[in-house]
């Protein structure tokens, strides 16, 4: 039965058909081992898997029969509720609408409920569902399941479930439009059209959240067509055209900084950090290239603003940002670097031998040289220099002062 099932997953539906057929020849016999007998629940999935891979094939004649010998077999079981909704879901892809409809009228909701076992936070989602089976697509019933899904929506949302958020907004957009179809004559049109360009903001969002811009400048747009002068939606799809356009241009800057065109690279990060001051990738690319061209002084500018715009949490910056305040023999900068990025990570790999050690090594040559100390002293000041390497800034600032 798994095997098939997982065939039928895959598109294989004759092998998945093969196995799910013997599968039920076994659970035919009665003297079978116990090992391999099924529980109702499990025979009522093999009914209904094997169902569906008939219907995909478009044999409805086995699909039938199976229909029926599972609806003999299980008729006074409580799967019995699953059986009917596999009979009509057959009978919709057999274009017969009209019976499916009937089969469903003859169910109570509690029976489905604990059949399939729904929880708290769906059985309003399965009410709306089990009413809109039953026709009713009046304007009241479709004004009442629109507020009951936008409801639903913000559950989820709450609980951080944001893909079944987007899910029920389709549906509560979709119940919306069927709702402004038929109120085009009702004098509170313009506010569901308002209700309607809300929804599609609020997926807008959603999508925007997910990474998803393509989808999310859809839906902008498609607020938009309701509500033309919706500020917020404006607004929002301006910022995120410019997002998009800052996205493609510091990726090809970066492309262009790996091809060595660092002249073509510069402009575009120019233009990029001229309308967003903040953007930490277009700074680091910057210093990037500065390092590259052994111009310390102007990676370690760019270096600091991306440092100090990312709040300090991309270590790797805070790395080159040390490294070039070494190269640039600005070792007291060099260090309070390093001790920042050590205090976020205190294992971070290679800060303290490639950097801070060779810092501090700089700042006793430097210093011993013009201050000819003697040798006890200077090997006496170095060996309190390697203690503060794990220090405080204050304490590493009296010992370079």
């Amino acid at each position: 039965m798994i095997v098939g099932t997982v065939a039928k997953e895959n598109g294989d539906l004759e092998a998945a058909i093969k196995n799910l057929e013997q599968a039920l020849a076994i659970s035919r016999v009665k003297d079978h081992p116990s090992s391999t007998r099924l529980s109702t629940a499990d025979q009522a999935t093999l009914y209904l898997e094997l169902i569906s891979a008939y219907a995909a094939l478009r044999r409805f004649a086995e699909a039938s029969q199976m229909v029926e010998e599972a609806r003999g077999k299980l008729a006074t079981g409580p799967e019995y509720a699953r059986i009917v909704v596999g009979h009509a879901e057959l009978c919709v892809k057999m274009d017969d609408v009209e019976r499916a409809i009937d089969m469903l009228n003859g169910i109570q909701p509690e029976d489905l409920l604990e059949t399939f076992g729904a929880n708290q936070l769906d059985i309003l989602r399965f009410q709306e569902y089990f009413a809109e089976a039953r026709g009713s697509n009046d304007i009241l019933a479709l004004e009442i399941r629109g507020k009951q899904l936008l409801l639903l929506a913000q559950v989820r949302e709450r609980s951080g479930n944001i893909k079944g958020a987007l899910s029920t907004l389709k549906e509560a957009k979709e119940n919306q439009v069927r709702y402004v179809q038929r109120a085009s004559l009702l004098p509170n049109l313009l506010d569901q059209k308002n209700v309607l360009a809300d929804i599609c903001f609020t997926m807008a969002e959603h999508m925007y959240s997910m990474r998803d811009y393509a989808q999310a400048v859809e839906h902008y747009k498609e607020a938009l067509t309701y509500k033309p002068n919706d500020v917020k939606a404006l607004l929002s799809l301006a910022k995120l055209y410019m997002q998009v356009l800052f996205l493609y241009f510091w990726s090809t800057a970066e492309i262009y900084t790996q091809s060595s065109k660092y002249d073509l690279a510069s402009e575009l990060l120019r233009r990029v950090i001229q309308h967003n001051a903040t953007c930490v990738r277009a700074h680091e690319i910057s210093g990037i290239i500065a390092e590259k061209e052994q111009n310390y002084k102007e990676a370690a500018k760019s270096y600091d603003l991306a440092w100090r715009y990312g709040g300090r949490q991309k270590l790797t910056i805070g790395y080159k940002l040390a490294y070039c305040n070494f190269k640039s023999k600005r070792f007291a900068d060099a260090i309070e670097i390093c001790n920042q990025v050590l205090k976020a990570n205190p294992d971070y790999p290679r800060i303290k031998k490639d950097i801070l050690e060779k810092t501090f090594v700089q700042l006793f040559k430097g210093i011993f040289r013009k201050r000819r100390y003697r040798l006890t002293e200077a090997l006496a000041f170095f060996d309190h220099c390697k203690y503060l390497i794990n220090g405080t800034p204050e304490a590493i600032t009296i010992c370079v002062t």
